[in-house]
């Protein structure tokens, strides 16, 4: 499995909980994040949103698509929301959001292996194209969440963490 990690941070101008007002339903977001083709609620979970199940399927800026399952494991609205991914990515996500003096920081941390064969086999000579194609993913995020929130996009940014550097795999 070639192991990813991609940090994307999101400033916006509105408050944190507007921000969550966003989040907090992920099967709204095809309706303002262009690549998420399906966001499906699998399952509610329980008291505070801890193990909710969603299926997410993306197509790609590249020619091909990934699905998963997304089952929140923490979430502490409206700053932390913590999911285990499974299908064909395997690993965590962890939205963090913040407040900086009147606008909101929405972090983005993506701690994931791919399980797809083909990518796991070009992975040694197409990890740059992947992290682009996940850039590009992050930007429309970003661009649809300011869209979606009716602000502007104070500034957005994706940053790997590539193995072997210091924190490669580490919140």
């Amino acid at each position: 499995m070639a192991r990813y990690h991609f940090v994307t941070d999101v400033e916006v101008a509105v408050a944190p909980d507007q921000v969550w007002g966003v989040l907090a339903d992920p099967t709204t977001w095809p309706a303002w994040w262009r690549e998420l083709r399906r966001a499906e609620l699998l399952a509610p979970g329980g008291e505070g949103g801890v193990g909710r199940r969603y299926r997410l399927e993306f197509r790609t800026a590249l020619p091909y698509t990934i699905g998963f399952e997304s089952e929140t494991t923490r979430m502490s609205r409206p700053t932390v929301w913590e999911a285990r991914i499974a299908g064909d990515l395997e690993g965590t996500g962890l939205y963090e959001v913040t407040s900086l003096d009147g606008r909101s920081r929405v972090r983005h941390t993506w701690l994931v292996g791919t399980t797809k064969p083909w990518m796991n086999a070009l992975a040694p000579v197409a990890r740059p194209a992947f992290a682009w194609n996940h850039g590009v993913l992050m930007r429309h995020f970003a661009v649809g969440l300011a869209g979606r929130l009716g602000v502007p996009l104070l500034s957005s940014g994706v940053r790997q963490v590539k193995p072997g550097e210091p924190g490669f795999g580490e919140w």
